[in-house]
């Protein structure tokens, strides 16, 4: 999903405290995702957020 994201654009601040897990995180420049899986991972979206939008103004 790290390198979905950052394919369409987003900027991800993944968090770990395992240095093993933030290696992982980190080893997502070498590849691309193909049209079609990024396809298949755009077809997961249910509109959900996990933040407020920032498009959004907040009062």
């Amino acid at each position: 999903m790290i390198r979905w994201a950052l394919q369409r654009g987003h900027t991800v601040i993944p968090k770990s405290v395992s240095p093993e897990r933030i290696g992982e995180n980190a080893n997502v420049f070498d590849f691309n995702l193909n049209n079609e899986q990024m396809q298949i991972l755009d077809g997961l979206e249910e509109g959900l957020r996990f933040c407020p939008d920032p498009a959004v103004t907040q009062i």
